[in-house]
C-alpha cells in the first residue's frame, strides 16, 4: 500500500532515500540532482546534454559529483517532512515563469520508487511541507559543493 510506505519514511528513514531533481538536462544550467539517504549520506550531481561534436543525439553527461553527510537526525527530519508532501498532487497547470525550474521529488525504499511528485520551483519555495525540505537540501548542496552547484 503506497500511503503506508510513504508514512514509513518518517519512522524508518534508514530504509528510504529522497531524490530531488531541479532543472532540466537540456537547459543551460542543466539538472542538479541530490540523493539523500535516510542515514544522512548524500550525493549531489550535475547532469547536462552532451554538446560535444560527434556525441549521440540527446546523450547526457554527468558533470561534477560531490558526496556529503548531514547526519542521521537531520536526515530523519527531512524525510519526516517529505513523508507529509501531497504525493498525489498533479503538476500545476499554470505556465512557468520564463526559465523557471521544475522540481521532481522521488521517494524510494529498498524495493524501488514509492512516490513521485513534480512542482514549479517557486511553488516549492512557498509550500509549507516542501520548503523546509528544499531549504535543508540547498544548505547541504551549498556546503558539499562550496557553492559550485545549487538547487
Amino acid at each position: 500500500m503506497p500511503d503506508q510506505r510513504i508514512a514509513s519514511a518518517a519512522s524508518r528513514p534508514e530504509e528510504y532515500s529522497l531524490v530531488a531533481d531541479v532543472g532540466d538536462v537540456a537547459s543551460e544550467e542543466g539538472l542538479t540532482r541530490i540523493v539523500l539517504e535516510g542515514t544522512g549520506r548524500f550525493v549531489v550531481e550535475q547532469h547536462r546534454e552532451n554538446g560535444q561534436t560527434g556525441a549521440a543525439e540527446g546523450a547526457r553527461e554527468r558533470g561534477q559529483r560531490y558526496d556529503g553527510d548531514i547526519g542521521p537526525e537531520r536526515a530523519r527530519s527531512v524525510l519526516a517532512h517529505a513523508s507529509r508532501f501531497d504525493w498525489a498532487e498533479r503538476f500545476p497547470p499554470r505556465p512557468g515563469i520564463p526559465d523557471e525550474a521544475i522540481v521532481r521529488w522521488t521517494l524510494r525504499d529498498a524495493s524501488g520508487e514509492v512516490a513521485t511528485v513534480r512542482a514549479w520551483l517557486r511553488d516549492v519555495e512557498k509550500d509549507p511541507s516542501m520548503s523546509p525540505v528544499l531549504s535543508a537540501l540547498r544548505e547541504a548542496v551549498q556546503r558539499a559543493t562550496d557553492g559550485v552547484l545549487f538547487l
